[in-house]
């Protein structure tokens, strides 16, 4: 008898659990009742999602580097590096990002991120080949076709990594904040601005 009337009770909050699942599910999908409007922004926050799953975790990129008056700091690859490890500058552990965790950056914002191969009518898809910190090789193909330009500095600046070209020693991969583009620049240039990544 208790242990029939425990499993009814079992039952019924499973019941209410679902239903309540369903509802939340409701809430989130486009339905008849919902406005062009709210529905596109529900499709747009699902892209957003597809494309931070495609591009692995998300790295969590801290403010630019700014000089007293507000400006960006603008700063050679080196001095790049160790500013994001200078305890006295940013909360730690943190680096500078590496080409990858920039294209992550790069199709966060819309980009198409990294694909198996670069189709012919894509003319926004080339192959990033980054010799990293610690020495290992990334090497895959990368499209920002897509990318939309965040305002502010973060639209108008070039910001650093520290992946090195591996075909130019004294070239690093840079992120154009204008169009989601990461390329790469002279390491010892003081002409792109930087923000760092939390974590190791």
């Amino acid at each position: 008898m208790v242990k029939s009337i425990f499993k009814a009770q079992f039952m019924a909050l499973g019941l209410l659990l679902i239903a309540a699942i369903a509802a939340q599910a409701d809430e989130l999908q486009c339905t008849p009742q919902s406005t062009a409007t709210a529905c596109l922004a529900h499709i747009e926050q699902e892209m957003n999602v597809l494309k931070a799953l495609q591009a692995g975790q998300a790295p969590r990129f801290l403010d630019i580097a700014k000089n007293a008056d507000g400006s960006p700091n603008f700063m050679t690859q080196s001095e790049a590096i160790a500013y994001c490890k200078d305890p006295n500058q940013v909360p730690q552990p943190a680096h500078l990002p590496s080409a990858r965790e920039l294209v992550q950056l790069s199709t966060s914002l819309g980009a198409k991120g990294i694909v198996d191969k670069c189709e012919g009518s894509d003319q926004k898809c080339y192959t990033i080949s980054a010799i990293n910190v610690d020495r290992s090789q990334d090497t895959f193909n990368f499209s920002y076709e897509g990318y939309q330009r965040p305002s502010g500095e973060l639209g108008k600046n070039w910001f650093w990594s520290s992946s090195v070209y591996s075909y130019g020693s004294g070239l690093a991969y840079v992120l154009y904040g204008a169009d989601g583009n990461v390329g790469n620049y002279y390491r010892g240039h003081s002409n792109s601005a930087v923000r760092c990544v939390s974590g190791r």
